[in-house]
């Protein structure tokens, strides 16, 4: 029963005669209503101070998103902020630990986005 369902839970639905799974942090929508999706946003990260190197394009990491997680790169570097907290754009060749930045991620799979 769909009282019974918390967040989180992973359900089974059947459409057309064809059962498919939709696990923790999947979106379904009717098809009148199409939710956006992309493999490749862009987002503002921060890079923990315990990371042992500096984010470069092309990094591989585990992208935390809602309940999903997922392989990605970094496909490219947009800007970084200072320690004084002014951003600098373009000429970005590396995020180093403990700073934030705008970056555009290239995920393995297709994810739901706002826009």
């Amino acid at each position: 029963r769909s009282s019974d369902l918390l967040a989180g839970a992973s359900v089974e639905i059947t459409l057309s005669e064809e059962a498919i799974g939709i696990n923790a942090g999947d979106v379904g929508c009717a098809p009148k209503y199409p939710v956006p999706y992309s493999n490749e946003f862009e987002a503002t990260i921060s890079v923990f101070p315990t990371a042992k190197k500096a984010l470069l394009p092309g990094s591989r990491f585990l992208l935390c998103i809602h309940a999903t997680v997922l392989s990605a790169t970094i496909a490219s570097l947009k800007s970084r902020r200072t320690k004084e907290g002014k951003w600098i754009n373009g000429m970005v060749k590396a995020i180093a630990p403990d700073s934030q930045a705008i970056v555009r991620i290239r995920a393995d799979r297709p994810l739901a986005i706002e826009q």
